[in-house]
């Protein structure tokens, strides 16, 4: 991780970083992460299929029935499938493995590549402008990122369905949701991995 995490720091450096403002989750998670909390008002209809949700892909179905409402629904969506992943393993995610995360609270993030820099986006509740690569940080990609010579990584996906992954312990960084493609280059051959949200 820290190979891959310096080399992307490294990336910031060089072309510019501009940081830019923008589920059943178990009570526990919701009062370690206060961003799971909803807000006073939500729609009844809204608060009981998010409530009756038990899994990050029944979420997903909660957004795909309310598009309007990723606010509320993708911070959650993220932070199941981050416990699902704790729980169960990443089974047949894409990993990008042999990482070491950095010490400190994981975060969340937007990165958006652009030809001479990257822009940090602040676009859900809980989210700050400040690249993390420590466990549990949560990095939503827009564009094209290379991650030294070993992976390019390009996101695809609208606002509620960003290329995301997920930096966990012994794991390295695991693919959490969203719509892009990895190119992983080993032995002189590109093998691409498509990933697609459900939308």
């Amino acid at each position: 991780m820290k190979r891959l995490a310096h080399a992307l720091g490294f990336a910031l450096i060089a072309i510019g970083l501009s940081p830019v403002a923008g589920a059943v989750v178990s009570q526990s998670s919701a009062q370690r992460d206060p961003r799971l909390a909803l807000p006073p008002v939500v729609d009844r209809t809204l608060k009981s299929e998010i409530d009756a949700a038990t899994s990050s892909a029944e979420l997903e179905d909660v957004l795909v029935r309310h598009p309007g409402d990723g606010q509320l629904i993708v911070p959650r969506i993220e932070a199941l499938a981050v416990e699902e992943i704790r729980k169960d393993g990443p089974g047949d995610r894409f990993v990008i493995p042999g990482l070491e995360p950095d010490e400190g609270q994981g975060n969340s993030v937007t990165l958006q590549a652009g030809s001479d820099r990257i822009t940090l986006l602040t676009e859900f509740p809980g989210d700050t402008a400040r690249v993390r690569f420590s466990d549990g940080s949560v990095h939503r990609f827009i564009g094209r990122f290379p991650f030294a010579d070993v992976v390019t990584i390009f996101g695809e996906g609208d606002q509620n369905h960003r290329l995301t992954f997920v930096v966990l312990d012994e794991l390295g960084m695991v693919y959490l949701r969203g719509l892009g493609r990895a190119v992983t280059s080993a032995d002189g051959k590109d093998t691409t991995t498509q990933f697609r949200s459900r939308q």
